[in-house]
């Protein structure tokens, strides 16, 4: 019997499922401060004890205040940890390091973590005022799977270390509900561990605005998308893009963002004599507000090559995007010298509004052949239309029918869409629009969606722009706020 009932109780012991630890921190703490309690939490950072949290959901608590020291995470388990604030404002500012660092100086690594800012519906996690890095991995290798939510990163790095707000590598990684500004580079920096598939990383949701240089930079294989990237007070940089997809390695799927000031709002290049694939650029705005210098560009694509072999863009959508105002051209697709063949690549329902530089839409193929798809699109403005080399030459077009006449243009126009407001910088379709609404070629085998996330289409065909006019109820542009936000579960 005796044996039988320890049977048992191995068995009950054996089945029940892994406790998850939580653990505290807590400035107060004075004695005893084991983190095991919020009562005896550990009492600074150093104190943290990271074995202790690599039971399964485990989750750390920092205590609200304001942190002088580096937060560095070492979480090298399948579990997930969750580190979150306890009872308000966490504020790290004023380390001569980072503000948080991933990874340690001894070879430890982080993944699988969930740093979540939200407390009563407030980013309640403020990363300010660091010497280097707002957020950064400390190793490139096994840093997979991190998550960023509902942070504040701002004012990080000086003119001495010319730091990031995020500096990020791996993949898995989501980037969401943060307001990263003001800080001495990029936003956003870094790059996917491994290539060829699309979202290695989301970065969704946010507001980045007001950073030295670039918004985000990526090289490859990131859903970027429902952003507001806003380089009106970029002061610090000469040449600050929205998106930079530098050494782009491709699989890029970039939509529903709203994009202000910067002098390209996306740029996308290739390695040195390299091919690119796998683009996907819709139901974006991008807008300049401003005059003179830096330039502005809207979507700038650049195969970057010496002259030597032969290079292809392939498998690349351009759509549904709204552009306007923009000095440098709407869009700008070149290779450097030598021949880029287009494959399976289109450009289509488009609204390339005001946009100058000499043209609406400016295509420098000197070196392109043709192969570039350009259907359903309305260049609307007091500018020349130009385009080089897409149909062997030609231009400047200045009539409906003159853009129609390449191999390869068929519906597009330059008669002048109506919204529903353009002075307030609201692109969606006004009712007495009669060049846009249902007007758009059909494109459900990339997308389905406005930006608003309307289906599309709402009438008889797909509308041209990124809003589909639902005639139950004229869509105000969406607006992005800094404090509240929705939930988001990892």
């Amino acid at each position: 019997m005796r044996s039988i009932t320890l049977s048992l109780i191995l068995i009950i012991f054996l089945c029940s499922p892994v406790q998850a630890a939580v653990r505290y921190v807590n400035p107060a703490c004075e004695s005893a401060c084991d983190g095991t309690t919020w009562e005896k939490g550990w009492a600074a950072f150093g104190d943290i004890v990271w074995g202790a949290l690599d039971d399964e959901e485990s989750t750390l608590y920092l205590g609200a205040g304001s942190y002088s020291t580096q937060l560095t995470i070492a979480h090298n388990a399948d579990s997930r940890l969750t580190i979150q604030p306890y009872d308000g404002l966490v504020t790290i500012t004023g380390s001569a390091g980072h503000g948080i660092q991933l990874g340690n100086n001894s070879g430890g690594v982080a993944r699988n973590v969930t740093i979540n800012g939200l407390y009563e519906g407030n980013r309640s996690i403020r990363i300010t005022g660091n010497a280097y890095h707002g957020v950064y991995y400390r190793y490139a290798s096994n840093m997979d799977d991190n998550y960023f939510y509902y942070l504040e990163i701002d004012t990080n790095g000086s003119n001495s270390v010319n730091e990031h707000g995020m500096k990020i590598t791996g993949d898995g990684i989501r980037v969401a509900s943060c307001y990263i500004h003001d800080n001495y580079n990029d936003g956003i920096n870094g790059y996917t561990a491994t290539t060829g598939a699309y979202a290695k990383w989301l970065i969704y949701d946010n507001i980045i605005e007001d950073n030295g240089e670039d918004g985000i930079g990526v090289n490859c294989c990131a859903d970027i998308y429902d952003n507001k990237l806003d380089g009106t007070n970029c002061v610090t940089a000469s040449h600050p893009d929205g998106i930079d997809n530098t050494g782009s390695l491709g699989y890029m799927r970039i939509y529903g963002n709203e994009f202000i000031e910067f002098t390209q709002q996306v740029f996308i290049e290739t390695p040195s004599n390299a091919s690119l694939a796998a683009i996907r650029i819709y139901n974006n705005t991008g807008r300049r507000i401003g005059s003179g210098d830096p330039k502005t560009a809207g979507i700038v694509i650049r195969i970057k090559n010496t002259g030597e072999g032969s290079f292809t863009l392939s498998d690349t959508i351009i759509a549904n995007n709204v552009f306007d105002a923009l000095d440098q051209g709407c869009l700008r697709i070149f290779s450097d010298y030598a021949t880029t063949t287009v494959s399976t690549s289109e450009i289509s329902n488009n609204i390339f509004y005001n946009c100058s530089y000499n043209a609406n839409l400016y295509e420098e193929l000197t070196y392109v052949k043709a192969g570039l798809l350009f259907y359903n699109n309305i260049l609307y403005g007091t500018d020349s239309i130009s385009y080089n080399a897409l149909d062997d030459g030609g231009g400047p077009y200045d009539t409906a029918s003159d853009l129609n006449t390449g191999t390869g243009f068929t519906g597009n126009t330059n008669s002048q869409p109506v919204f529903t407001n353009y002075a307030g910088f609201n692109y969606s379709l006004s009712a007495e629009d009669t060049a846009a609404l249902n007007a758009g070629k059909t494109l459900s085998d990339y997308f389905t969606t406005d930006k608003n996330g309307t289906d599309r289409p709402q009438g008889a065909a797909w509308d041209i722009g990124a809003y589909e006019y639902d005639d139950e109820e004229e869509p105000e542009a969406p607006t992005i706020t800094k404090i509240k936000w929705r939930i988001v579960t990892p």
